[in-house]
């Protein structure tokens, strides 16, 4: 199920797919079990709120469970950009959203990889993938937003260790 789900919110298109073709069962099974011809343009209408649902609620937990991975995966190669992180705690911390919505998704990803680009751009040349030890609480409670503080607190806390940001920053 998790491949199914990175697909549809991976792109666009693919959720419109998705969308369509749920969209295109709903019709027909509609249709079977009213015993009449429903017109297709329903397709379209239905379509358009599937979609829109995907877009606007909250990520599967498949989803939230594969962005703390990469936050753990972060934190334990010492990657110093904030841009992942970041992504996720401002959805976090709007009022509106409580969350990482289905929309921001493809931003957190496309964050995480700027983030993996200037690591390897300052030189970095080994990096471990994989589950990180001290994220297996994180991903068994499945609060993404809590595992974000918790990672931006570490990351924070080692680079004061570091001596590259100190404490009033």
């Amino acid at each position: 199920m998790e491949p199914f789900f990175y697909l549809i919110y991976s792109s666009t298109v693919a959720a419109i797919l998705v969308a369509a073709f749920i969209s295109f069962g709903i019709v027909a099974l509609l249709q079977v079990l009213l015993k009449r011809q429903l017109d297709f343009g329903l397709v379209i209408a239905f379509t358009f709120v599937l979609y829109f649902a995907i877009q606007f609620s909250p990520l599967p937990p498949a989803l939230d469970r594969q962005l703390i991975s990469i936050l753990g995966e972060l934190e334990y190669n010492k990657v110093d950009s904030n841009a992942a992180i970041n992504n996720i705690l401002f959805a976090c911390e709007d009022k509106n959203l409580k969350g990482v919505r289905g929309y921001k998704y493809q931003d957190v990803i496309d964050a995480y990889h700027r983030d993996m680009d200037n690591f390897f751009k300052d030189g970095k040349i080994s990096y471990e993938g994989g589950k990180e030890p001290s994220t297996e609480q994180w991903l068994k409670n499945g609060d993404l937003c809590a595992a974000a503080h918790h990672f931006n607190r570490l990351k924070f806390k080692r680079l004061v260790e570091e001596g590259k940001i100190t404490e009033t920053e």
